[in-house]
């Protein structure tokens, strides 16, 4: 194809927020014009569709084509992991995580896709499969994984070791310096439910000391929040 229609550029860019009927106007028309254009029966155009629509912000339209896509070859690693990409940008993680499984499948000696894995179920909290994991690539690398994979094999028993260190914080009623080590796992696992229920025990551990110290007239406990830069955490 010649790529996606120029169309495109002028139903998907340029909305006006200002004049709430044209936006409302402009957004009926795309799910329309979205509409028929999944209605192609070639993989690859949907496929670059989805690819201009994720470089736009459209996520959801991208999603669409991806899916379309991927309904079409299922299996074309590129299409799935390109699905996988949208998921992973818009937090669903355990559909990412899904679409990580079946590229392993139709690819399984290629160490790269079981990183890309264990760094969702990582994202996730799911600290044993990330494990369970990582021992497959080594074991399907027999030595020839590089540095990239035991750096995130040390990347895995670090987070490892923090989280059963907040636990015992946690038990030993040691709320700030739990809710310090929380803070500076937060982008690692930042989609973990088992992460954000230690996060909640220790905010509700540290208003009940806080309140206790205000009625004593002493000071409340303080945080040491960690340095963020870029979006990042230094651990």
């Amino acid at each position: 194809t010649q790529g996606v229609d120029q169309e495109l550029q002028h139903r998907l860019e340029g909305v006006d927020d200002e004049e709430e009927e044209g936006f409302f106007a402009i957004k009926r028309y795309s799910r329309a014009w979205m509409a028929q254009k999944l209605l192609s029966s070639n993989p690859d155009y949907l496929m670059e569709l989805g690819n201009d629509l994720h470089r736009r912000g459209k996520f959801t339209f991208a999603l669409e084509a991806y899916n379309a896509a991927v309904n079409l070859a299922p299996t074309d690693v590129s299409k799935i992991k390109a699905r996988m990409a949208i998921y992973m940008r818009s937090g669903q993680m355990p559909q990412a995580l899904e679409d990580a499984f079946k590229v392993i499948k139709l690819e399984p000696a290629f160490v790269p896709h079981y990183l890309r894995a264990a760094g969702i179920s990582m994202r996730m909290g799911e600290l044993a499969q990330c494990r369970e994991i990582f021992t497959t690539a080594r074991e399907i690398a027999n030595g020839r994984g590089g540095a990239s994979l035991e750096m995130a094999f040390d990347k895995l028993e670090e987070l490892e070791a923090k989280m059963n260190e907040i636990k015992s914080l946690l038990a030993d009623s040691k709320p700030a310096e739990a809710m310090g080590l929380i803070d500076k796992l937060v982008n690692s696992c930042d989609q973990s439910p088992s992460l954000k229920q230690m996060q909640n025990d220790a905010i509700s551990a540290l208003a009940r000391m806080s309140l206790d110290s205000l009625a004593e007239g002493q000071q409340p406990p303080q945080i040491e929040r960690p340095e963020i830069q870029h979006g990042f955490v230094n651990l």
